[in-house]
């Protein structure tokens, strides 16, 4: 049974978007390369010295620099959805746009980056867990706060590729939960199913929602284990994007979820694109049930 006061507790104060839902295989999602809008000048501007601030601050604290990388990012006004296909208009730009014009910053002008992540859901030990993570404090977006994992950014090389959504979900899987997954899919290519395209003015992010299903029982030995009330605690041996993860059975979630909804440091709440992501996956109560009937 879905539990609809922790879906509105997820909620509250959140302001976001869903295009579609699908508890199957997605409809025909096309992603059309445009041109970037016209940034005002007062924004070129106030972008520029948001990014240099954040660069001092980073070099006081000597911690490295962020790169000015390539992004795509996505024109939500121009998305075309006519029931049988989705079309998401993207632009080439950087990153410091996403520093610069983030939480209405600018609001006459936002650069929102498209990005994959999913719900993982890891059976393993005859038991279903669900997997969270820490965010390095040096992350320039969420450094701090408790994730849900994988996510990360679409990039352009990505569009030459079939299903480049799912194809970004595996490079960020490999590279956050550290599973094999090579060339085409077989066997330990992990399940997936995505459920939602959604966006919010938060963090200006769209991410093509997924429930990641994997069932590779040596995630769980891959890490320095610590059993806690609620979750069992992983310690990765060379920890660089996320200092620790959390393996969170499936009848504790609740629990794990209100523990960090109220906890008093911002660092171990949960980040705005998991309070989504979560609501989102929670609201599908057909997702629990094909889940919990995994072999």
């Amino acid at each position: 049974m879905v539990n609809v006061v922790l879906i509105d507790k997820l909620s509250k104060g959140l302001d976001y978007v869903t295009v579609h839902d699908f508890l199957t295989k997605p409809r025909d999602v096309s992603l059309v390369l445009g041109y970037h809008p016209q940034v005002p000048e007062e924004v070129e501007s106030y972008v520029k010295l948001v990014w240099e601030t954040e660069q001092a601050k980073r070099r006081l604290n000597k911690i490295k620099e962020m790169t000015d990388g390539d992004v795509l990012g996505i024109n939500i006004q121009e998305v075309q959805d006519d029931g049988r296909k989705l079309t998401v208009p993207l632009f080439d730009s950087k990153y410091r746009y996403l520093m610069g014009t983030r939480l209405g910053q600018s609001p006459n002008f936002q650069i929102n980056l498209l990005g994959s992540g999913a719900v993982t859901v890891l059976k393993a030990e005859c038991t279903q867990y669900f997997l969270f993570c820490k965010r390095a404090p040096h992350m320039a977006s969420v450094g701090g706060r408790v994730e849900v994992i994988p996510q990360g950014l679409i990039k352009k090389a990505d569009l030459e590729k079939k299903d480049p959504l799912e194809v970004t979900l595996r490079r960020e899987a490999q590279e956050e939960i550290y599973i094999p997954i090579n060339g085409d899919i077989d066997t330990t290519t992990p399940a997936m199913t995505m459920f939602a395209l959604v966006w919010t003015k938060y963090w200006n992010s769209a991410a093509a929602d997924f429930v990641l299903r994997l069932e590779d029982p040596s995630v769980l030995k891959r890490s320095k284990r610590t059993d806690k009330k609620n979750h069992s605690l992983l310690v990765p041996p060379n920890p660089k994007e996320h200092t620790e993860f959390y393996a969170v059975p499936l009848e504790t979630l609740e629990d794990f979820v209100e523990e960090h909804l109220h906890a008093e440091s911002e660092e171990e709440k949960l980040g705005v694109a998991t309070r989504n992501r979560l609501k989102g996956f929670l609201a599908a109560e057909q997702l629990l049930v094909s889940i919990g009937s995994i072999d």
